[in-house]
């Protein structure tokens, strides 16, 4: 009996933009797939069980970021959890939403959090994300914040309590880190 070849890995300086994420919905697997040729060249495929969905030339995450599919396989919101910040600190980019492999919205740390409080640099990168990770949720992700705030962010690209003009302010409630109080 012969062998199956091995998967072949990709090279190494580019292994960060080789990535798979997974959901469902139902009974109904989905996937999407990140492979790159070369740094800023890459191929994303959507799959719905065995059905392909759909494809971008793009490079859409790093393996790092972390990343949630939408239930019907169409939009892909990606989380920076430790950007850099290079300028202005309300105009880092905590994270991005794509629609079948196209920028629908980015998400800067103006929107997301409103300032730096309850952050913290290092290195020249933001934390901003609490040690608990986000957790979906139906439309979208519950995201608790550094220090403690609970926010949504939904694929349809709301949810952001500090967009201008938002009224409805969502707000999750705030979870109680040990050793400290969280404010409302």
């Amino acid at each position: 009996m012969a062998a199956l070849p091995a998967e072949k890995l990709p090279p190494p300086e580019l292994e960060d933009l080789f990535w798979t994420t997974y959901g469902q919905d139902g009974a109904t697997l989905l996937q999407v797939r990140q492979t790159a040729k070369s740094k800023g060249s890459c191929t994303v495929t959507c799959m719905r069980g065995a059905d392909r969905l759909w494809s971008s030339d793009r490079c859409l995450a790093r393996r790092g970021h972390l990343r949630f599919i939408s239930r019907d396989g169409e939009k892909l919101l990606v989380l920076y959890p430790e950007p850099e910040i290079d300028g202005p600190a309300g105009d880092v980019e905590l994270g991005a939403l794509w629609k079948r492999g196209v920028l629908a919205r980015r998400y800067t740390v103006a929107q997301v959090l409103g300032s730096l409080r309850g952050t913290r640099i290092e290195a020249g990168q933001l934390h901003w994300l609490h040690s608990d990770l986000p957790t979906e949720i139906d439309g979208g992700v519950r995201v608790t914040l550094a220090d403690g705030r609970g926010e949504f962010l939904l694929f349809d690209g709301s949810g952001l309590p500090n967009a201008p003009g938002n009224l409805a302010m969502l707000r999750a409630n705030p979870v109680v880190l040990s050793g400290s109080r969280a404010r409302r």
